[in-house]
């Protein structure tokens, strides 16, 4: 699978940018971001109608879900997408480690932890999908 355009949903500057920082150490040419799920909706469908969809979605679980604060926001934007035949596969990254069906992996983030090493391993795995 080739991966060269990413949107990051993620509510958190400093959790993006280091984020970001890995998918570039990754040659990723493409990421957006968005902190909320109403712009991840709006960002998904732009990207479609352009025919430039993403290969691939980072996201928390715990953000903005249409004006609530939600603790399964990630999960739901998923199911959302998946409603609406955006069939992009999904990556969770948060500070709990996640075993969301429907999903192609979790990044268990934590700056104290060696979190960079494990997503390596797991975007190994999805380029050879």
């Amino acid at each position: 699978m080739v991966v060269d355009r990413v949107l990051c949903v993620e509510d958190s500057n400093e959790k993006f940018m280091d984020i970001f920082r890995f998918l570039r150490n990754q040659n990723i040419s493409h990421i957006d971001w968005a902190i909320n799920a109403e712009k991840a909706l709006e960002l998904v469908e732009n990207s479609a109608k352009s025919g430039t969809n993403y290969d691939l979605i980072i996201s928390d679980m715990h953000f903005d879900y249409f004006g609530e604060d939600d603790r399964n926001a990630g999960e739901k934007i998923m199911n959302l997408l998946r409603s609406k035949n955006y069939l992009i596969p999904f990556v969770f990254c948060s500070s709990q480690n996640w075993k969301i069906e429907g999903s192609i992996g979790n990044i268990f983030y934590n700056p104290r932890r060696d979190w960079e090493s494990e997503s390596v391993q797991l975007f190994y795995a999805i380029k050879n999908m």
